[in-house]
């Protein structure tokens, strides 16, 4: 414990700042989660909307200095990632079912193509 009347008043300072960076921490990190939680239930408008809000947070922790600028831009690539693989990850599970393959493929063609070989049982 500090003896001289500044220390002790560092002390209480970086204690309120400790507080206040923990409170950005963690709603960046319930935000991400918020986020990765959409895109796991599939709902590609949900994450599109909630995807700039994210972002918004995570910038304003940078602008705070709680998070540094490279780690703030890898957050978002990643979560970028996430979305933009949202679309392929819903394309690859149609074709991976026989049933839904062809389903997924008269759907498109209208059933005026012939089925292609790889496609019938």
């Amino acid at each position: 414990m500090p003896n001289i009347k500044s220390a002790k008043k560092r002390v209480l300072v970086i204690d309120k700042k400790t507080e206040e960076n923990k409170a950005v921490k963690t709603h960046v990190k319930n935000m991400v989660k918020k986020f990765l939680a959409v895109v796991e239930s599939g709902d590609k408008a949900a994450a599109t909307a909630l995807f700039p809000e994210v972002c918004s947070v995570i910038d304003g922790a940078v602008s705070r200095g709680v998070l540094k600028k490279n780690t703030a831009a890898n957050k978002k690539s990643g979560l970028a990632k996430k979305l933009n693989a949202m679309a392929q990850i819903l394309k690859k599970v149609f074709l991976m079912h026989g049933y839904f393959a062809r389903a997924f493929y008269f759907a498109k063609n209208k059933f005026t193509a012939a089925m292609p070989p790889h496609l019938s049982n």
